[in-house]
């Protein structure tokens, strides 16, 4: 795998799960409960929305009402922490300081979201596993490719902030423009250097309070940790398997891009890493025998992030929010899925073979 300096990337979604409380404490479903969930959802009703009309299903999602009282007592508990004499604001403080925050604010978030680091590795490990099936259903990759594509994934890892920040290589002034001035953003970024992927604060607190499922929280996070995983066999290193799916995406997104045609190297590897985070769901449900129902409700919540309209930096490599909805949605192997029967009127699909229902 090519070793490139650090890769920053804005993400889906995220949420919160817990391994050192048990599922009544901690008032979540068990999977009885979530057999009945799949039996007991109306026929037809968000998974044919999703399927016809995708950005008004995942947008009229209600965003989590606890997550700023959250983050505004993490903040100021790290802030105390980082022990800066007069300094107010994260952006104030010096590298050192910041660093110290920055763990504090991990360890902060990840306590009272009630996740844990070993449930973060195993679900690394979980998603890794949903990847390489992905890799197995591309007919047109190469074996060659495959095993090399496999091979890559297989090094990597999650890495907890804790590490990251102790490195000695560690750039975090240039990870402040992933995680946020305040560590708070709901993004996450995978280190190439390091083989790993590396989760903000912000990210796990994301759907506090607004999913309670411990499994619907699970796949809503795997959304973001495929993405992430994705650039690790992107088209930087395997540029010949992509080459027709970019040229769709190019065709197909232009006009949700802005009018733009898609960028350079660094937006396509946007585009193939979002591609792989979609087949990885179809991998993650199909292994949990997900109705479609479910499905599409884990889609609706771990997308709902594309629908602030935050404004995007000029150099954000990232297609446009709800292109990236829309990607995901008229994916040909998630809708097969489903059961859409009509493709998306605004857009075709987009496969390694290029489009694909228009």
């Amino acid at each position: 795998m090519k070793k490139n300096s650090l890769i920053l990337v804005v993400l889906l979604a995220a949420s919160l799960t817990s391994c050192s409380t048990t599922r009544s404490e901690r008032g979540l479903r068990t999977p009885a409960d979530e057999r009945d969930s799949e039996t007991s959802v109306t026929p037809g009703s968000r998974l044919a929305e999703y399927c016809s009309d995708p950005v008004k299903a995942v947008c009229g999602t209600p965003s989590g009402a606890s997550m700023p009282q959250l983050n505004s007592s993490l903040l100021a508990e790290a802030m105390t922490q980082a022990g800066q004499p007069g300094v107010q604001k994260p952006e104030d403080l010096d590298e050192a300081h910041y660093g110290a925050y920055m763990r504090a604010l991990d360890a902060n978030a990840i306590s009272q979201t009630r996740w844990t680091p070993q449930a973060l590795m195993e679900l690394v490990m979980e998603t890794k596993d949903a990847l390489a099936s992905a890799i197995d259903s591309q007919s047109e990759i190469s074996s060659k490719d495959k095993a090399e594509m496999k091979s890559d994934l297989a090094d990597l890892n999650y890495m907890g902030m804790a590490h990251y920040t102790r490195q000695s290589h560690a750039d975090l002034m240039s990870f402040k423009d992933t995680c946020g001035q305040d560590g708070l953003r709901a993004s996450a970024f995978f280190s190439a250097d390091q083989g790993a992927v590396i989760i903000c604060p912000g990210l796990l607190t994301l759907n506090f309070g607004r999913i309670t499922d411990i499994q619907s929280l699970k796949r809503a996070l795997q959304i973001v940790l495929a993405h992430e995983l994705g650039h690790s066999i992107d088209n930087s290193e395997f540029p010949k398997s992509f080459k027709k799916l970019i040229s769709c995406f190019d065709s197909q997104f232009r006009n949700m891009n802005s009018g733009n045609k898609i960028g350079g190297k660094d937006a396509k590897r946007e585009l193939v890493a979002d591609y792989w985070s979609s087949l990885s769901q179809v991998q993650i449900a199909k292994k949990g025998a997900l109705a479609p129902e479910l499905a599409a409700q884990t889609f609706i919540e771990g997308y709902s992030i594309f629908c602030s309209q935050v404004k995007r930096s000029g150099n954000d490599p990232h297609p446009a929010e709800l292109a990236r909805i829309y990607l995901h949605a008229s994916n040909p192997e998630v809708r097969a899925y489903l059961g859409c029967v009509k493709p998306l009127p605004e857009v075709a699909g987009c496969s390694l073979s290029g489009p694909v229902g228009k």
